[in-house]
């Protein structure tokens, strides 16, 4: 089954109800001096489509350490495991009511792997559902509820750090191993919120006046990422990186050729909206560590023909070593979430088409600008 177009705006604009951070250490690089490197749309190859009969509606992606793929399939309701030849050689998770089962129309997302566990959160009732290596369900531990929708990662010793939008007066939180995954620690400091509910026209006209709220500040996508934390703070575009104890160490804007477009246009947006829609602010759609590199992945928008999505590429200090420019439009493609591996290749997930292509630097056939 492929997914209707009309998906993409469903799954990735519950953003019409959610939706984005501060500050910064280090020496601050030059956000635009790395030359741009034109991706056209014949350097990404589909490996895998719903031809191959076992896709359709990939949306998450995540490699796993012995080399295989683990895939959300919001078509199939489930978790597909596939080999480096994009063969299926399991799953796991269906729709239901029993332990480790997805209510149908919430379902299950934030795929995250690590210490030889999968962890999703399911929606529905509040918890993470935690797999092993082959997809057997292991338990189900409770979560916070504002926890539902926001960025999850694993870090190292199987612990779980949470963006916050800043509740506990965080901008994230360490999660410990415990059957109640209480929390342990704290980092980030947030823009203090002024109410604890999210009031979607309050937002729709913050944003109308070119403004945001303390909420939207305060939104990151998170990953581990050496000895510390990275948060991409989605709503003020810039990457930041905290040691383990929770210092800042460095804070890098994205390129304004990336933020420049996307303000203007999430702001005309919310000026011509009805009360209460609000059209979401975020720079960034996904965020991954490989290669002791960090990779970008910016945000695209339909209704914005001349807006590219980018990916860019940052080493441990935070200085960007890559600018990927895709050619092609959002009316063509969608990438949502991607897999960088060892040797340089990273691999997207494209609900729009409901396929995963491939993308090799080494054999990019556009030009640098």
């Amino acid at each position: 089954m492929t997914l209707p177009r009309c998906f993409f705006a469903t799954f990735l604009l519950p953003a019409i109800l959610l939706s984005i951070g501060c500050g910064g250490q280090g020496e601050p690089q030059n956000r635009d001096a790395v030359t741009v490197t034109d991706v056209d749309s014949n350097s990404l190859t589909t490996v895998i489509d719903t031809e191959s009969g076992v896709l359709a509606g990939p949306t998450e992606i995540m490699r796993i350490d012995d080399g295989r793929f683990a895939v959300m399939d919001r078509g199939r309701n489930s978790v597909l495991l596939m080999n480096e030849e994009w063969e299926e050689t399991g799953s796991f998770g269906s729709t239901g009511s029993g332990p480790g089962e997805w209510d149908e129309m919430r379902g299950a997302g934030n795929l995250i792997y690590g210490n030889g566990r999968f962890v999703v959160s399911n929606r529905a009732m509040f918890r993470f559902d935690f797999y092993d290596l082959q997809g057997n369900f292991m338990a189900s531990v409770p979560y916070a509820q504002y926890m539902n929708y926001q960025s999850k990662a694993m870090l190292p010793d199987g612990r779980l750090l949470v963006a916050t939008e800043g509740q506990e007066d965080a901008l994230a939180v360490i999660l410990g191993r415990d059957e109640e995954a209480n929390i342990v620690s704290v980092f980030g400091e947030p823009e203090p919120l002024i109410m604890e509910r999210v009031n979607i026209e309050a937002e729709r006209t913050a944003l109308a006046s070119e403004e945001l709220t303390p909420r939207l500040k305060n939104q990151a996508i998170v990953q581990a990422f050496g000895e510390g934390y990275l948060l991409m703070m989605n709503g003020l575009g810039e990457l930041r990186y905290y040691s383990q104890d929770g210092d800042l160490v460095w804070t890098r804007p994205l390129p304004e050729t990336v933020t420049s477009p996307i303000f203007d246009l999430v702001v005309r947006i919310n000026e011509e909206s009805r009360p209460h829609t609000m059209y979401p602010l975020e720079y960034a759609f996904d965020m991954k560590t490989a290669n002791g590199l960090v990779y970008v992945l910016t945000a695209t928008h339909t209704e914005a023909e001349e807006i590219r999505q980018r990916l860019l590429v940052y080493d441990e200090s935070g200085s960007m070593v890559h600018h990927y420019r895709f050619n092609h439009s959002a009316q063509e493609m969608i990438l949502h979430q991607m897999a960088p591996i060892p040797d340089g290749t990273v691999y997207f997930t494209d609900p729009l088409n409901a396929e995963i292509v491939q993308f090799s630097p080494d054999d990019i056939a556009g030009e640098n600008k």
